[in-house]
């Protein structure tokens, strides 16, 4: 489906992704200034956006507790974007751990393929 996005979403998506990840760097908070944004997904042209967190193996626990975290931390998060500039609009953002590298290495593990 990313291919039937306008280059000028993508640019957003793209700008979202390393300034998302800059914003969570600068809240202060040393376990959410460690996690990486691995994407920013926008929804609705850019009226909604999914931020994709690395999921390091974190329990479930610490998974609520992250995203807790960041969803108090949305507002300043965007004041952040908008003040840069680096968007007109800022999304509202759902954040969602990334546990795509995850499935991989499980489906590896399934096939054979441990190395």
């Amino acid at each position: 489906m990313a291919n039937s996005k306008s280059i000028r979403v993508l640019r957003a998506e793209s700008s979202l992704t390393e300034l998302v990840g800059e914003a969570i760097g600068t809240l202060g908070n040393e376990t959410l200034s460690s996690l990486s944004v691995v994407k920013v997904e926008s929804a609705r042209g850019l009226s909604d956006a999914t931020v994709y967190i690395l999921d390091d193996g974190f329990s479930q626990s610490e998974k609520q507790k992250i995203i807790s975290g960041l969803k108090k931390s949305s507002s300043y998060i965007s004041r952040y974007c908008t003040a840069l500039d680096a968007v007109s609009k800022m999304p509202k953002l759902t954040f969602c751990f990334d546990d795509s590298l995850q499935k991989e290495k499980r489906l590896e593990e399934i096939l054979g393929g441990k190395k």
